[in-house]
């Protein structure tokens, strides 16, 4: 039995790798924790129980909000380098590819 080929513009699905790749770049790039440090210099000094802890809340705010860019420009690079490979195997079927989008639990919004 063949497999039907993927109904979908080469082309189009190689543009796509390029700019889900730059999308990741770009969102890897993202420096949360800088800003989030240079919050502890721009309160007033003071006694205040609550001034010393929005900096060290902020920084671990900051990490966590890192983490998760870091886990979103990962997901978009594996997305990426999907396209590219059913881009290259012009014999993928569309189940095929399907299937290793599901493999990423990649799901439409």
């Amino acid at each position: 039995m063949e497999n039907p080929m993927l109904k979908a513009d080469i082309d189009q699905i190689r543009a796509l790798a390029v700019k889900l790749s730059n999308a990741g770049d770009s969102i890897d790039a993202l420096d949360v924790r800088h800003g989030a440090s240079l919050l502890d210099a721009a309160l007033p000094e003071g006694t205040n129980d609550a001034t010393f802890l929005i900096p060290e809340a902020a920084a671990q705010a900051a990490l966590a909000v890192e983490g998760a860019f870091l886990r979103a420009a990962d997901r978009y690079r594996q997305v990426s380098t999907l396209c590219t490979q059913c881009a290259d195997n012009l014999q993928m079927s569309d189940e095929e590819f399907g299937r290793k989008l599901n493999e990423l639990d990649v799901r439409g919004a």
